[in-house]
């Protein structure tokens, strides 16, 4: 187990400017939504701008028209000529009048347009940002951790007389070591970012076992190691869905002097393993991992259990399926809880003549195990928690601009019809 760490660990210091170099292009791509917020704003400031001068022209309007009072004081005098000046007066006056309302309904014309092009604009920006947007897929997955084991192992349609039949296996629980760990090529070859390097190992420590009614007890080698190459499709916000492809070896053996008369044949599994799994994101820092595979034995379950002593003509296979939930507790690092379940089914083929006469088995194994995890990539818990708030700003945001272009439309409309009003009291 050691040896196992020693090679996990002593790829970490080497890959350190690989590091550096992916953060800083994170760095860099974060960047250039900002620089697109900040054109955007002075897009805005502009035509902002255009807008309050396009405003301003009714307020001209009414303040042409403050002489009028004069005009009609004149009015009131009872001289005909009087009278007459100050109908062409307020003639005079009612002309310039007129002009604001054509400036305000070029401003309400020019209010709209500003308008469209400021939803344009932010809708450009967002589509710009969107790829920039964290796929949550982390390019780098290990972990360590404790397992507690367990298995059986049991014969069915046993033909022997009771005494010399086979003996049947059963160890409730036991600690055992895990370590598993992916590695996607994202950060060497970009073509190839969904492509991943896996490998996991089980080994047990100390496990010894006895017969129910005897003191003679036996050690065992327990472990499971297994390596491979795993492509993942990502969909969603976090999510994928991987197939991979592994060869490993799963054993349980029997060591001691006793060891010729333990009816229990040891067993050692040389597998292929096709697989396929999927990961969903179910919050900001947690995840479900599904994963199920078909182990083809190649080896006859080793040379003891299919030697001449024991059962020459039998053929086995597999399956296994794990859950985990993992949590996130900081940027990198996680815990994660899991269950692992494991089959083999045998079918024995006996025939007159085998020492033991018996239909099949079942090897059956469960490992319940909690890991300290170590990821690399995807997003950072700020990120995840910032990421749906930007995406609402920006949806209500072109609702603001059209309410506060509609208000500046109104206000310019009231300025134009205050004017048009002050002309009439005039006439």
């Amino acid at each position: 187990m050691l040896r196992i760490g020693g090679v996990m660990t002593a790829q970490a210091p080497s890959r350190s400017s690989l590091i550096f170099a992916f953060l800083s292009v994170l760095f860099l791509t974060a960047a250039a939504p900002s620089r697109d917020a900040l054109a955007a704003a002075k897009h805005k400031h502009h035509k902002k701008a255009v807008h309050h001068k396009g405003g301003h022209a009714p307020s001209g309007g009414g303040s042409a028209s403050s002489p009028e009072p004069g005009g009609s004081e004149e009015s009131n005098e009872p001289t005909g000529s009087s009278s007459s000046g100050g109908a062409s007066e307020s003639s005079s006056e009612s002309h310039p009048a007129a002009e604001p309302e054509s400036s305000s309904s070029g401003g309400e014309e020019a209010a709209p347009a500003a308008k469209r092009k400021k939803v344009k604009t932010e809708e450009a920006a967002a589509g710009e940002e969107s790829p920039s947007a964290p796929s949550g897929l982390p390019w780098l997955d290990i972990s360590i951790g404790v397992a507690g084991y367990s298995r059986s192992f049991n014969f069915h349609q046993d033909a022997d007389p009771v005494g010399t039949q086979l003996n049947p296996y059963s160890l409730p629980f036991w600690p055992v070591g895990v370590v598993n760990g992916v590695m996607y090529l994202e950060p060497l070859v970009d073509a190839l970012s969904n492509l991943g390097i896996e490998g996991h190992f089980m080994q047990g420590f100390g496990v010894t076992s006895k017969f129910s009614n005897s003191t003679t007890s036996f050690t065992s080698t327990v472990h499971d190691y297994s390596g491979g190459l795993r492509y993942r499709f990502p969909f969603g916000a976090g999510n994928s869905i991987f197939i991979s492809g592994r060869f490993g070896e799963d054993a349980f053996t029997f060591n001691g002097q006793n060891r010729i008369s333990l009816r229990t044949p040891d067993t050692i599994y040389h597998y292929a393993r096709p697989g396929v799994g999927v990961r969903f994101l179910l919050g900001p820092d947690l995840s479900l991992d599904l994963g199920a595979g078909y182990r083809a034995v190649v080896n006859k379950a080793g040379p003891q259990i299919s030697s001449a002593q024991f059962l020459p003509h039998l053929t086995t296979a597999g399956a296994d399926a794990n859950v985990d939930l993992t949590y996130a507790f900081s940027d990198i690092y996680a815990v994660r809880a899991g269950i692992e379940w494991r089959r083999y089914w045998y079918d024995f083929h006996a025939r007159a003549g085998d020492n033991y006469v018996v239909g099949g088995a079942i090897d059956q194994s469960f490992l319940f195990s909690l890991s300290l995890v170590l990821t690399l990539g995807g997003s950072s818990h700020a990120e995840a928690e910032a990421a749906p708030a930007p995406t609402k700003a920006k949806a209500a945001k072109p609702k603001s601009d059209e309410g506060g272009g509609e208000s500046g439309g109104s206000s310019d409309e009231g300025g134009g019809e205050s004017g048009s009003k002050s002309g009439g009291g005039d006439e």
